[in-house]
């Protein structure tokens, strides 16, 4: 029977079931031949003292008289029950004595053969008899003894406390089915109330839990696990809805700013009014473009795309984001300064990425340098890391802004201008420090500047995230 479409605790119960039956079973087969061996060892016990007795008697007796001997054996015999079932015989076979119910039953003696007595269960009459047979040597004469008692009655308890068992266990069955039915829906109550928790929460209102159970067992763990990733779930669709919020706010207004531009351009003709409106229309599209290139950045960081990674010298990148920040820093006479020691600083990374980590940080120092202001980049060897430091003469970053600086869209507008950044810079170099494994910290003061340090394991201890 196919049992794979079945509720879990109709399954269980069937299993608890067939279990049940197997033992049940088992164990009436055991009581049963036990029973059955234990009177038999019993029998068996009694004729070998009764055995004893009829030696004892025969050491006594005169064995050339027959006759006597007959005589005493049968009254020998009469004084305990089942006693008749005796016959001996001498050395040649021939009978010493049998019991009339021995001739009745017709049973053969065996051959003088054994060594030691011997227990044989037969069925002359359809009876089962229990006899004892052994060879021993009375005053000098070696004789056959053979006593047997009916294990008729024995026999017909055993069997009846055997139909006894055979009617109990479709009854014990029954009862085992119904309990083990009980027990397995008890057992899954919990999680069906589990089921029904999960089944509450949807995309709509995914704040709501799993009610843990309060016994220290794998549906506890499970429902913590469950919980677990509701929190994480709900994290990431908070994520996704704040940056889908802010990436909306950020892009209105300079698409409303140029639908605005291209209307004013519209209804004034003049060939001024036109250029300064396509000018401004260019200088919103590319701010737009940054912005989309940097929701793209973000985008595959949250996607967990894979690094290209390879060997590189993190001198390269650095001095190719100083040689492009270097036309904007002398149009704001600032100095820039990039000190390293003479010897590669070898790691393995994506280059793209670095690069890209370089001039944010570098972009991000010079627009928020005052004029005549200084900025250093500095790489140096440390404990087997290779150290980043960017430092520049700034504003500053006030102590409330710094736990927030790597969040999305964010800016410290008490410190710093908004000079057409998307607030996207810092959480873009934040993943791509973290996923080549790397580290960063931010260290600033109001009116003393701020100093970025990176901290990258060389390349033979690199571990990478994307």
């Amino acid at each position: 029977m196919d049992t794979a479409h079945l509720p879990i605790r109709v399954r269980l119960a069937l299993w608890y079931v067939a279990s049940f039956f197997i033992v049940l079973v088992l164990f009436a087969a055991g009581t049963f031949y036990a029973m059955r061996a234990g009177i038999q060892k019993d029998c068996d016990r009694d004729l070998a003292a009764r055995l004893a007795g009829i030696e004892f008697f025969l050491a006594e007796q005169s064995i050339p008289d027959t006759q006597h001997l007959k005589h005493e054996l049968q009254e020998h015999a009469a004084l305990r029950p089942g006693g008749e079932l005796l016959q001996i015989t001498n050395g040649y076979g021939t009978w010493l004595f049998q019991s009339e119910s021995m001739r009745h039953l017709k049973i053969e003696m065996p051959n003088d053969l054994l060594s030691k007595q011997a227990f044989t269960t037969v069925f002359p009459h359809g009876d089962p008899i229990r006899l004892i047979t052994a060879f021993r040597l009375v005053n000098g004469k070696r004789l056959g003894i053979q006593l047997g008692q009916s294990l008729e009655e024995s026999w017909e308890f055993v069997q009846h406390f055997g139909w006894i068992l055979v009617a109990a266990i479709p009854i014990a069955l029954l009862a085992a089915s119904a309990t083990g039915y009980w027990m397995a829906r008890r057992a899954l109550q919990p999680v069906i109330a589990i089921t029904e928790d999960a089944h509450a929460i949807n995309a709509l209102d995914i704040s709501n839990r799993i009610v843990v159970p309060p016994a220290n067992d794998e549906l506890r763990k499970l429902s913590i696990t469950l919980n677990e990733m509701l929190d994480r779930l709900e994290s990431a669709f908070r994520r996704i809805t704040q940056f889908t919020a802010d990436a909306s706010h950020e892009l209105r207004t300079p698409i409303t700013l140029i639908r605005t531009t291209a209307e004013l351009a519209i209804s004034d003709s003049s060939q001024q009014a036109l250029q300064e409106a396509v000018s401004s229309i260019l200088e919103e599209s590319e701010r737009t473009t940054d912005l989309l290139e940097d929701l793209l950045v973000l985008a595959r960081a949250d996607s967990h795309v894979r690094l290209k990674v390879e060997e590189l010298d993190l001198v390269v990148p650095a001095r190719q984001a100083l040689a492009q920040m270097e036309v904007l820093a002398t149009s704001k006479q600032l100095s820039l300064h990039f000190l390293a020691d003479n010897c590669p600083f070898l790691i393995n990374a994506d280059l793209t990425l670095i690069r890209r980590l370089f001039l944010i940080l570098t972009d991000n120092a010079v627009k928020y340098t005052p004029a005549g202001g200084r900025i250093s980049l500095r790489i140096f060897n440390k404990e087997s890391n290779i150290y980043v430091e960017l430092e520049d003469t700034g504003a500053g970053i006030p102590p409330e802004d710094l736990p927030h600086i790597f969040e999305r869209f964010y800016r410290a507008d008490k410190a710093r201008d908004r000079s057409g950044g998307t607030g996207l810079g810092l959480s873009i170099a934040e993943w791509i420090v973290k996923a080549h494994g790397a580290e960063i910290n931010v260290i600033s003061a109001i009116d003393r500047g701020t100093t970025i340090v990176l901290c990258f394991r060389n390349k033979y201890s690199t571990s990478f995230k994307g």
